[in-house]
């Protein structure tokens, strides 16, 4: 899936100040699977160099069955489809805009 995000990456902006998305990397942690995006914060102001946000959560169920979380802007987790199989988490992501970054 970070193959489909990879993509999207662009090129730093010239003289911003503002955070843009530099890689991408997926982890386990426990039964869910995550997505994150690594940031970079060109501002002279920034508390660090880097950071990096989970934005996807793919929960088993059991045998090729996922549900599909996306993060919320107050960083709670909202399950948005429930016993999927993978391709078809894979397809809502490409396609809703909550798997935009």
């Amino acid at each position: 899936m970070t193959e489909h995000y990879r993509p999207q990456l662009k090129e730093p902006p010239k003289n911003s100040e503002f955070n843009y998305a530099v890689d991408l990397t997926t982890r386990w942690h426990g039964p869910y699977l995550y997505i994150r995006a690594k940031y970079a914060c060109p501002s002279p102001l920034a508390v660090t160099p880097f950071f990096e946000r989970d934005f996807v959560r793919l929960g088993v169920v059991f045998a090729n069955k996922w549900n599909l979380w996306a993060r919320r802007y107050n960083d709670e987790w909202l399950c948005l489809e429930e016993d999927l199989t993978l391709q078809q988490c894979f397809q809502r992501m490409r396609t809703d805009a909550w798997f935009e970054f």
